[in-house]
């Protein structure tokens, strides 16, 4: 496993989908645990996100490595009224084995890449506040913490989502 021999590539959906979903599962089964409740995290079923995947207007790329998936990332227009001119990050997600290989790090320059292309000079995401690794990764990349925070409510737990920014 290595970076040298990935390739970052669009999302062949919805053939994909399932197995797109299931590393979406894999992943908050491990970088969601202790946040999100646990009882959750393993009822995961790895299809929960196969119809949001198969009727998206969002970019969805995913990178294989040695014929294997092993991340996706999405991202498109902000969906947020107000930020409709600039992109948004929505998802980076890795399988467990895959994490801490810089593989987030190349899904997250092609996103950049090609929301610039797109004309977007400004990029944001919504991130958990507990979530310090992704914070940190994120902060690594050159993103910076916002004023804004969003609440999000899973399984009656309501966690708070931070905003962070990058102005490219």
């Amino acid at each position: 496993m290595g970076v040298n021999n990935m390739q970052i590539r669009p999302a062949r959906l919805p053939e994909e989908a399932l197995t797109i979903s299931q590393i979406f599962a894999e992943s908050w089964q491990t970088a969601y645990r202790g946040i999100i409740a646990e009882d959750y995290l393993q009822s995961l079923r790895g299809d929960e996100w196969v119809a949001g995947l198969n009727d998206s207007k969002r970019t969805i790329l995913v990178l294989e490595d040695a014929g294997s998936l092993l991340g996706v990332v999405t991202f498109g227009g902000g969906r947020d009224s107000a930020w409709h001119d600039r992109g948004e990050l929505m998802s980076i997600y890795l399988r467990p084995a895959a994490m801490h290989h810089g593989y987030g790090a190349a899904l997250l320059d092609q996103a950049e890449t090609s929301l610039a292309q797109h004309g977007y000079h400004t990029i944001y995401l919504w991130v958990l506040a507990e979530n310090v690794r992704s914070r940190h990764f994120y902060e690594k990349q050159g993103y910076h913490q916002t004023e804004d925070v969003k609440p999000l409510a899973i399984r009656g737990k309501t966690l708070q989502t931070l905003r962070y920014l990058k102005v490219l």
